[in-house]
């Protein structure tokens, strides 16, 4: 199991720690559109989410870990409101573009 670790700083600091195992699970694409909560997300230690399906890809749901921040949580949700935004229209210019 091969671990990563890494810090981003800018407008919003966190830290994250996944987990890839050496070789993929035999059941990934048996599990392709089945809902896998495999990256949780906390808050000063606390449990926010585990809602990461438009973040991550479906091919990589055996990836595992978690997402940590010492921000408050209406910065947060701010945060992941407009990232979600983001991340739809960028989803939508690349498939229909």
């Amino acid at each position: 199991m091969t671990r990563i670790h890494f810090t981003a700083e800018g407008e919003v600091t966190f830290k994250s720690m996944l987990f890839v195992p050496k070789t993929a699970p035999s059941d990934t694409f048996q599990n392709y559109g089945k809902k896998i909560d495999s990256i949780k997300m906390y808050v000063r230690r606390v449990f926010i989410t585990d809602n990461f399906e438009e973040m991550m890809p479906k091919y990589l749901n055996f990836v595992r870990g978690l997402v940590s921040t010492n921000l408050c949580y209406i910065v947060l949700i701010n945060f992941l409101y407009n990232f979600m935004r983001m991340v739809n229209w960028f989803y939508f210019c690349v498939t229909f573009v």
